[in-house]
């Protein structure tokens, strides 16, 4: 059982993991601490990440380079079920597999991936979706019984680890959008769905002023539309709704 050894400890002890080379030994020394096969970060959204992705495993190289060359981010069961979850997914407790999804499974364990595994979404204060998940072969009785009372333990250190690689990264320290209580007060408008117009005539400003508070606030929260502010402002809870 993994409780023997808690994997939040393991993180807790490894917190000078820094540079990507570190942080690719980190995984290593991880799976090989409890006896798992492979340990992957996937960041799958992520917008205060150039390009929006970020991954890191230990994933052979083949089947990381097959991956991406076929497409699998599109049809992977695991990331369409984990992005619509708020706890861990044990990857059995999958629908029945058909089509697409069977083949996938399928190719992964020809490239050396085992049959078991799970995943614990993190969502972030960025906005942010990170996918941490472990892979192992084992039997069905040996891996129920590894996670027994095992889980609360490993989401603690998904949490931990997904820190780590954004400190990694450089996005940790990012500092949150802060609005004035004009540009708050314009955003709570708009998140009711109010136009500029009806924005202006609710705070007694004009219309023009309405759209200048907007322009920055897209500016300070980095998005190119109103719609997207409201989206993020939301998301992230930036401001009192």
């Amino acid at each position: 059982m993994f409780t023997k050894c808690p994997m939040s400890q393991f993180m807790s002890n490894r917190t000078e993991a820094t540079t990507a080379k570190e942080i690719q030994e980190l995984f290593d020394d991880f799976c090989e601490a409890f006896e798992l096969s492979y340990l992957t970060y996937y960041a799958v959204d992520a917008p205060m990440i150039k390009g929006g992705t970020y991954l890191i495993t230990n994933y052979p190289e083949s089947w990381k380079r097959h991956y991406f060359e076929n497409g699998y981010q599109k049809i992977d069961p695991v990331l369409s079920f984990a992005r619509n979850r708020l706890t861990p997914l044990d990857w059995h407790d999958l629908p029945p597999l058909k089509g697409p999804a069977e083949v996938f499974f399928s190719d992964a364990r020809l490239h050396g991936l085992g049959s078991f595994g799970m995943t614990v979404p993190i969502r972030g204060q960025f906005g942010e979706l990170a996918l941490v998940s472990v892979n192992a072969e084992t039997s069905p009785p040996e891996w129920v019984e590894r996670w027994r009372g095992a889980i609360p333990d490993y989401t603690f250190f998904a949490y931990l680890l997904h820190m780590q690689v954004l400190r990694s990264i450089g996005t940790s320290d990012k500092p949150i959008p802060q609005l004035t209580r004009q540009e708050a007060e314009v955003m709570r408008w708009a998140v009711r769905g109010k136009s500029a117009w009806d924005t202006a005539r609710l705070m007694g400003l004009t219309e023009r002023t309405v759209h200048f508070y907007v322009r920055n606030i897209c500016a300070k929260l980095e998005v190119a539309t109103k719609t997207q502010a409201v989206a993020r402002v939301v998301r992230e809870h930036l401001i009192p709704l």
